[in-house]
C-alpha cells in the first residue's frame, strides 16, 4: 500500500514541523507530550532523528483537533 507500518521509524521532519506549529500557536511542549501520552511530559526530538509512524499520525490528529 506504500505506507509504513505503525511502529516503523520515519524521518522526524513532519513531526518537528507539527510540534513547531503547535508551539507557535501557544501550546507548551509539556502539553503536547501529555497529549501523546508521554509519562515524563517532555519531548526529546533531535535534529535528524526519526520517530515512529504512529507518533507522526498522532501529531497530525492533535494538530487537527486543536488548530481546527
Amino acid at each position: 500500500m506504500g505506507r509504513p507500518l505503525l511502529g516503523a521509524h520515519v524521518p522526524g521532519t513532519e513531526a518537528a514541523r507539527i510540534i513547531a506549529a503547535l508551539v507557535q500557536e501557544g501550546y507548551l511542549k509539556q502539553e503536547i507530550a501529555a497529549w501523546l501520552g508521554h509519562q515524563r511530559r517532555e519531548l526529546q526530538f533531535r535534529r535528524g532523528a526519526g520517530v515512529t509512524w504512529r507518533t507522526t499520525l498522532r501529531l497530525r490528529v492533535i494538530q487537527r483537533r486543536v488548530c481546527g
